[in-house]
């Protein structure tokens, strides 16, 4: 994993209390989420593939930049940058819709994430050092 990745998920805390991913647009943002209760969130390659063309479409759909990325088998971490102030919506996408395909391949219901995302702004390159 890059280092400038590394620095970045390590300022992420994916137990800060939730709060509303005002991105202003251009704004580059740390972007984690994580299984419910540990569960996995990838079973396999078709799941990590399957992650990775949903996070495609994605930025297709709203905008948003994805300059890198680490999936893991439990949890995500994202380095993006806004368009025209749609994190909230991107990332929202993105769980729901990777959601619906990993519950019908593995006949499971609900989501396999805890919660909503968290995100936290990167306003200097100290943050990716």
């Amino acid at each position: 994993m890059p280092a400038a990745l590394v620095a970045m998920v390590a300022s992420l805390s994916l137990d800060r209390p939730k709060y509303a991913a005002y991105a202003a647009s251009h704004e580059r943002h740390g972007a984690a989420g994580r299984s419910l209760a540990a569960r996995l969130i990838v079973l396999g390659d078709d799941d990590r593939g399957m992650f990775l063309k949903t996070m495609g479409e994605m930025a297709g759909r709203t905008g948003i930049r994805v300059h890198a990325y680490a999936l893991m088998d439990n949890h995500y971490h994202l380095l993006v940058r806004s368009q025209h102030e749609r994190l909230s919506e991107a990332m929202k996408w993105l769980g729901v819709r990777y959601s619906g395909h990993f519950n019908w391949k593995h006949e499971r219901d609900g989501s396999p994430f805890k919660g909503r995302f968290h995100s936290v702004p990167v306003v200097s390159n100290e943050h990716l050092v």
